[in-house]
Order: structure tokens, then C-alpha cells, then sequence
């Protein structure tokens, strides 16, 4: 038994409002580059991380306030982050919400299992990310419902990138985004896409002869 909310009650709030960021920038959201949520910078010591707070099961802790969602089809959150050298980025995209009875007291209950209520997907954006049907570096949409997307990419131009994170569904999906940093060890080579169980790793690596220093020619 739980005393005080559970992770369906943050999905219940979210259903009708929102995440917190749905109110930011006078309340019209950060589903553009120019409203972007800023996670700040991003180095080889310093990882990065939204929504990290529904990643437990159960009950919601006194402290725990870090939550975000997708809620429908058409919702999109975009985040911005700084990077001020070439550095190899990971990113993951994580569905959230676990598995639970849902019903009422005393009567008929069904098993939910909220980290499968919608695909989520995300594109990861450059500088020029304003720009309409323009500044898509790559795309992370292969795995299922359920599980995590990640994309292995050398970003060798520092400056200010974006992650745009959607679903496919009209359900609220809670997700955990998480961004971590490498040296670049290897050089570059051609698009690689390799699936690793339920995760499935996109690598882009960029060519410094036919585009130096950029990170924007890459089709």
C-alpha cells in the first residue's frame, strides 16, 4: 500500500496539463528550437539527464519532481545542449512508467504496463535547427514501443545542437532522456547503424576531407 502519489497519478496530471515544461516560456511550451529546454553543457565529465525521477516504481518520493512525457501524436519536446569541443555523444531515449494494476478498489483491474503507451522517437538537430524541414543530423525511431532508442554520433562542430523528442500514440508516455560524452578515439566512417538487443545503436561519423570541422553536410 501506498501513502501519498503513485507514477498513475503523474500520468493522470500529465493527461491534462502537460509536464512542468508545457507552462515554460510564458505557457507556450518548449516544442520548438527557439523554446528549447536547456539541459547546458555537455563534456566528457559531465553527463546530462531529464525525466530521471519516473525511472522508480511505486511511489513518488517527497523530492522526486523531475518528470516529463510525451502525451499525444502531435506533442513534441525539444531540449538544447552546448558542447565547446569535438566529442563522440551518446544519447538514449528511455520509456518510463513500469507495470501495475489499474482499477477500482474492490473491482475489476487490468494490468497496465506504462512504459509501452507510445513509441517515442527522437531527431537530433543542429544549429540550423529553425530552419523548416532543415537541421535533422540524424533520427532514432527503430525500436519498439517499449524500449530505449540510441544514437552513437561524432559531433565535431561545437557550438548549440537540439533533441527533439515525439510519440506516435495519443497516450502519455513518462521517458528519461540522457546524454553522455567520449573523446573521439576512432576516425570517421560511414553511417553504421547496429542493433544491440532491445537498443538500437545508430553511429555517424562525419568525414573531416569533405566537410571540415561540420557536422551540417552529413545527408
Amino acid at each position: 500500500m501506498f501513502d501519498g502519489p503513485q507514477l498513475d497519478d503523474i500520468r493522470g496530471v500529465h493527461w491534462m496539463y502537460g509536464d512542468v515544461n508545457e507552462r515554460s516560456n510564458d505557457g507556450r511550451g518548449n516544442g520548438s528550437p527557439s523554446l528549447a529546454t536547456a539541459l547546458g553543457l555537455l563534456s566528457h565529465s559531465t553527463p546530462l539527464a531529464i525525466g530521471i525521477d519516473a525511472a522508480g516504481l511505486g511511489a513518488i518520493g517527497r523530492k522526486d519532481h523531475n518528470f516529463v512525457s510525451i502525451t499525444n501524436a502531435s506533442d513534441q519536446d525539444v531540449y538544447s545542449f552546448r558542447i565547446d569541443e569535438p566529442l563522440r555523444a551518446e544519447i538514449s531515449l528511455t520509456p518510463l512508467g513500469g507495470t501495475y494494476r489499474q482499477g477500482l478498489p474492490g473491482g475489476q483491474q487490468s494490468l497496465t504496463d506504462a512504459a509501452a503507451r507510445n513509441n517515442l522517437r527522437f531527431e537530433l538537430l543542429g544549429a540550423d535547427g529553425e530552419a523548416d524541414g532543415g537541421g535533422v543530423l540524424a533520427t532514432a525511431d527503430s525500436a519498439p514501443a517499449e524500449a530505449s532508442d540510441l544514437l552513437l554520433i561524432n559531433l565535431l562542430t561545437p557550438g548549440e545542437y537540439f533533441v527533439r523528442v515525439s510519440g506516435s500514440y495519443h497516450a502519455v508516455q513518462l521517458y528519461q532522456l540522457v546524454l553522455s560524452a567520449s573523446s573521439l578515439s576512432e576516425p570517421a566512417g560511414p553511417l553504421t547503424p547496429e542493433p544491440s538487443g532491445l537498443m538500437l545503436a545508430a553511429t555517424i561519423a562525419f568525414t573531416t576531407a569533405s566537410c571540415p570541422l561540420s557536422s551540417r553536410c552529413v545527408a
